[in-house]
């Protein structure tokens, strides 16, 4: 054999290997954007007016990321890092969605340049989990506090001059519950306690201790709830069916958002019609698209892109009776805001 063909051939086999190793050793991983837990920082998380602050995303997996600063002004980021400031002194609650799927917050505390400064937070103690129908409540523990004013963001509820708050919980979801002591001695500042909670199984327990509503045959208008509860060391049964939300009521909503982009407002009566769920999945069908969301990010794409609202199909899961899935025909308008 002609000794050329056998270079030709050896040559042939290491380039062959050598490509081989560089494709293998330098292969892209499979990307994974499930998001189990947000992580970001904001720096400082007090500062006076004009001052920037800089927000940034830690969080793996992360693809896309939505901003909200909390102020009048309705500003958005759409980057993973940035800086941005404020013209007004108050609390403002940042809000981070990563992939249009799960949030968390961070509240940071901006003061005026002359004149005294924001107060720091009010202690509040109080369960931060709770089951629907549990009785729970809330104490004001700021040293010297007298005049507490309560607002729950459940039923958008006040209740002034009063050191407790208590409160009975008709649906699953994550509330916060805020103390402010305007009136207070040295402190006029607000304190925020977020409760997560979820409904209990249908059937009788033992219950001790506290928690409970108090009551024989004790109701609450929210879909059903009955509690029955002689006492508190007597079996309680508890039954909760959530009253199920019409494809019109929902197209109603939908339509308010995309329309006006009354998003701070609508959405809260969304969340509440929905039992809480901002995971929800939504498909968007298009004359020529269809797009994947969860329920928040959806709403923010109708409060930007405004698009025409066709239909709302739901579809229910019998076991749970909460909503499976969500289906909305849309057309886009030309010319939509970006």
């Amino acid at each position: 054999m002609d000794k050329r063909i056998i270079w030709y051939t050896l040559i042939l086999i290491i380039i062959a290997g050598a490509l081989f190793a560089y494709l293998y050793y330098n292969k892209e991983e499979p990307t994974n954007n499930e998001v189990d837990k947000v992580n970001f920082t904001i720096n400082p998380k007090q500062v006076f007016v004009e001052d920037n602050i800089t927000y940034e995303d830690h969080t793996k997996g992360a693809t896309n990321w939505l901003w909200e600063f909390g102020d009048a002004g309705g500003v958005r980021s759409l980057s993973q890092q940035g800086t941005y400031k404020y013209f007004e002194p108050g609390r403002y609650t940042i809000r981070l969605t990563i992939n249009e799927e799960i949030t968390d917050s961070m509240v940071i505390i901006v003061n005026p340049r002359n004149g005294p400064g924001i107060a720091p937070m009010v202690i509040i103690s109080g369960p931060s989990h709770a089951y629907i129908g549990d009785k729970v409540t809330f104490t004001d523990n700021t040293p010297g506090a007298q005049h507490t004013i309560w607002k729950n963001m459940d039923n958008y509820e006040t209740v002034k001059d009063s050191k407790t708050y208590t409160y009975i919980f008709t649906h699953k979801g994550d509330f916060e519950i805020t103390a402010s002591n305007e009136k207070n001695t040295g402190s006029d500042g607000v304190g925020t306690i977020r409760v997560h909670v979820d409904r209990r199984p249908a059937q009788a327990v033992k219950y001790g201790g506290e928690g409970i509503a108090s009551g024989e045959g004790s109701t609450a208008d929210a879909g059903s709830l009955a509690i029955n509860n002689k006492n508190d060391d007597q079996a309680i049964t508890t039954s909760y069916v959530q009253k199920r939300v019409s494809d019109k009521e929902l197209l109603g909503y939908f339509q308010r958002i995309s329309a006006n982009g009354s998003f701070k407002t609508t959405y809260p009566l969304v969340k509440k019609a929905t039992d809480n769920d901002e995971s929800i999945p939504v498909l968007i069908v298009n004359k020529d698209s269809r797009v994947n969301k969860k329920l928040y990010g959806f709403c923010q794409y109708l409060n930007i892109m405004r698009p025409a609202l066709i239909s709302i199909t739901t579809e229910w899961d019998a076991t749970t009776n909460t909503i499976k899935k969500i289906v909305a025909t849309v057309k886009e308008k030309p010319g939509n805001p970006q």
